[in-house]
């Protein structure tokens, strides 16, 4: 591929990646913060999903998948071997992880309690429908642990990887996908400490960490569109140049090698 297709491509990744995640740092601002008291009773959990509250989470899922899209090409141009395997990491992590982010935002934290809205109405607040209520709670606390720990944790813990492997990035990539790897880790143990979410585990660490990682993703793909507008692929110049210099040297070597066999018949 042609340095001005590679520009290309670039430039159109680091767009969506830009827009996915302004998008996703908006919606994360207007979103309803949780608590202790709200995790724990399932009947104030349901009154808690509201129209707004399907839109933004039917809004967030689909620009979550420009994510992967990111991850992958500003991996791959990472100049060491390392880094660039750990980036093939990062993004099949991100894949997994958004994929169990779809079901749980559309599926367990929406839907269900949505769904469940009229069953719950027509039991008058009766035990039974109590209890569904929050049995549909604990299936969604267990699909945010699921989605904190193949997305929001992992994620940064192998990007921070990736980015101490190559060693030309700046310091403070790597201690921002630290810093949120450690967020998200704190707030697992919060929640396995309350055997369910609390206002310290979502509202604080989990947050935090989440705004950090959706920073540290514009960053990569404001890199992308720098790199193709200066006309130079965002990263990949290094690995890129340096394969390209040492053609050169295999060409004099052969030749320098064949001269000497050519004196040396005649």
């Amino acid at each position: 591929m042609s340095q001005n297709s590679e520009s290309s491509v670039d430039a159109a990744v680091g767009t969506i990646g830009l827009v996915c995640a302004l998008g996703v740092a908006v919606i994360l601002g207007i979103h309803p913060f949780g608590s202790t008291e709200l995790y724990d009773d399932g009947a104030q959990y349901l009154e808690h999903v509201s129209a707004f509250w399907i839109v933004i989470h039917l809004a967030a899922t689909p620009l979550l998948f420009g994510f992967p899209l990111v991850i992958w090409r500003w991996g791959s141009g990472l100049a060491d071997a390392t880094g660039r395997a750990l980036g093939l990491l990062a993004t099949i992590v991100a894949i997994g992880g958004v994929a169990v982010g779809a079901v749980h935002l559309v599926a367990t934290d929406t839907v269900t309690f949505f769904a469940f809205t009229d069953t719950f109405e027509a039991g008058g607040g009766s035990e039974a429908v109590t209890v569904g209520a929050d049995v549909l709670l604990r299936i969604h606390a267990a699909t945010l642990v699921s989605w904190i720990l193949s997305f929001w944790f992992l994620l940064p813990a192998v990007i921070a990887g990736a980015l101490a492997a190559d060693g030309a990035r700046p310091a403070w990539m790597t201690g921002i996908a630290a810093i949120s790897a450690l967020c998200q880790l704190a707030s697992l143990i919060l929640f396995f400490q309350a055997a369910q979410h609390t206002t310290a585990s979502e509202t604080g660490v989990f947050r935090i960490g989440v705004t950090l990682l959706i920073g540290l993703i514009g960053v990569m793909a404001w890199e992308l569109r720098r790199g193709a507008a200066i006309g130079q692929p965002a990263l990949r110049s290094s690995a890129e140049t340096t394969a390209g210099a040492a053609a050169p040297v295999k060409t004099r070597l052969y030749q320098s090698v064949s001269s000497m066999v050519q004196l040396n018949h005649s």
